[in-house]
């Protein structure tokens, strides 16, 4: 059983298939919030990768976009 919101289930064997999921409202504004809630190619490699920064601010899609430096989004700290 899965605990995701989105699945990128476009069964790949290449980085270069992305889902845009972005201008979306993950339900937090903190990056790994959001990493945890989406299965992709981070966790396995055989799925697509999924782009979701910029995302919204709230749940209206009048809200502002977030975008969140790149290495908030990467964990520079953790080995590969």
């Amino acid at each position: 059983q899965y605990n995701y919101e989105l699945i990128a289930a476009l069964v790949t064997d290449t980085i270069n298939t992305t889902l845009d999921a972005t201008a979306n409202w993950w339900g937090s504004d903190v990056g790994q919030a959001i990493q945890n809630r989406i299965l992709d190619f981070k966790k396995r490699s055989d799925h697509a990768y999924v782009k979701w920064n910029p995302f919204l601010a709230c749940r209206e899609l009048t809200c502002a976009q977030i975008q969140l430096p790149i290495q908030t989004i990467l964990q520079m700290n953790r080995p590969l």
